[in-house]
């Protein structure tokens, strides 16, 4: 679950800064919201998750791991 929370707070604040829009809620067997599903910009994608750089080195830098050592 832990991991569930960062990325809803890098999720959140990719809405924040434009980067991200918040779309459909999900919601529980009561009709409760339980969270939302989210759009990113490309420039989102790369900040929440770093980049992909096909048949070449990775780069593993994202912001859920920043989110983590500040949550």
């Amino acid at each position: 679950m832990y991991g569930g929370v960062a990325s809803q707070a890098t999720n959140e604040y990719l809405v924040s800064i434009g980067e991200a829009k918040r779309g459909n809620p999900y919601y529980d067997n009561k009709g409760n919201i339980t969270g939302y599903s989210y759009n990113l910009t490309g420039k989102g994608h790369e900040l929440k998750y770093g980049s992909y750089n096909p048949g070449g080195a990775q780069n593993p830098t994202a912001m859920e791991q920043l989110v983590l050592v500040v949550l």
